[in-house]
């Protein structure tokens, strides 16, 4: 059984509500509360069983959730975050590595949801890889950047490399020339190879793990300074 797209957002809102629900509640009580069993809710949950009328009533009405949810994680036709933030499509084109340097490998979808103020400044994003950017960039984060080629000092830049590879740098500067730097202190400097290609510089990131999301972002660029960077400081 295939659900169609609309049924498989209404599964995942189901799925989100229960995950952030306060008090905390297991598929199993909910299921008991709303009078079915355990493996069918879980089924609905991860999209296996399609989400009949009276379970999404159901779930709706005991998690005292609004009358317009939940549209499939949606809001009439704004797409919604796990904590109710409105959020847009941005074009995903790749992953990067924020390590030693990888090649770039293609991921399965072309766009993915980001904050709605952060896809406004956002040109295209790529999926983080590696922990050079560690902790600031974490593996599995939608970096999100503005076209340019024009090195700035202190920026972090998305670069191609000469093997079609891509890398997430700070941008440095040495005397006379170049540096790409990490803001994992674990990785040293290098010289910027005279192949290197500027794609962009960071506008910001944004993070979902489970029922907790993070983001942050700048609309001039997102400055990376290890000595006063603070994660998480525009979380929500």
């Amino acid at each position: 059984m295939r659900l169609t797209n609309e049924e498989q957002e209404i599964c995942d809102a189901i799925r989100d509500a229960i995950k952030v629900a306060r008090p905390r509640r297991t598929i199993g009580e909910v299921a008991a509360s709303i009078g079915t069993t355990y493996d069918v809710l879980s089924s609905v949950c991860i999209g296996r069983t399609r989400p009949r009328a009276e379970i999404v009533d159901g779930v709706r009405a005991e998690l005292g959730l609004p009358s317009d949810w939940p549209g499939g994680g949606f809001r009439g036709r704004q797409k919604l975050s796990v904590q109710g933030t409105p959020m847009n499509e941005i074009a995903i084109l790749g992953v990067a590595s924020a390590g030693e340097g990888a090649t770039n490998v293609d991921v399965d979808e072309s766009e993915y949801y980001v904050p709605d103020r952060l896809a406004a400044i956002t040109d295209f994003g790529f999926v983080v890889d590696g922990d050079s950017m560690m902790p600031a960039l974490q593996p599995g984060d939608i970096a999100c950047f503005k076209r340019s080629s024009t090195p700035r000092r202190g920026y972090p830049f998305l670069v191609k490399d000469s093997s079609d590879g891509y890398r997430i740098k700070i941008i440095g500067y040495d005397t006379d020339h170049w540096t790409l730097e990490s803001f994992n202190p674990a990785y040293p400097a290098e010289e910027m190879p005279s192949e290197c290609q500027l794609q962009g510089y960071l506008v910001g990131w944004f993070r979902s793990r489970g029922a907790r999301e993070a983001m942050d972002s700048e609309i001039g660029g997102l400055k990376l300074d290890p000595n006063d960077y603070f994660l998480n400081r525009n979380t929500f």
